[in-house]
């Protein structure tokens, strides 16, 4: 005998819902780290830049160091927080 359409769908529907807490948690998961790793990337390019790097990559491009400006001059950058410097 074949268990009836609708409830298979509720069963399923049921499963799904169940997950929707670990999708959430997981994405929530994802969406920290990917700000962790932006940050330290702005840090490096914004603070971590020697003076030589600067002056090959933007200075002979007026566009690239107003860009960089935009970004890194006018922006505070805050360090990411590592085990540690942060208990």
């Amino acid at each position: 005998m074949k268990p009836p359409t609708v409830l298979l769908c509720a069963i399923s529907l049921q499963a799904c819902t169940g997950l929707q807490g670990v999708n959430t948690l997981a994405a929530d998961e994802i969406a920290g780290a990917a700000h962790t790793i932006h940050t330290a990337a702005k840090l490096t390019l914004c603070r971590g830049i020697t003076v030589g790097e600067w002056m090959r990559e933007y200075g002979a491009s007026p566009q690239l160091a107003t860009a960089w400006r935009n970004l890194c001059a006018a922006a505070q950058t805050e360090t990411p927080a590592s085990p540690a410097t942060h208990p």
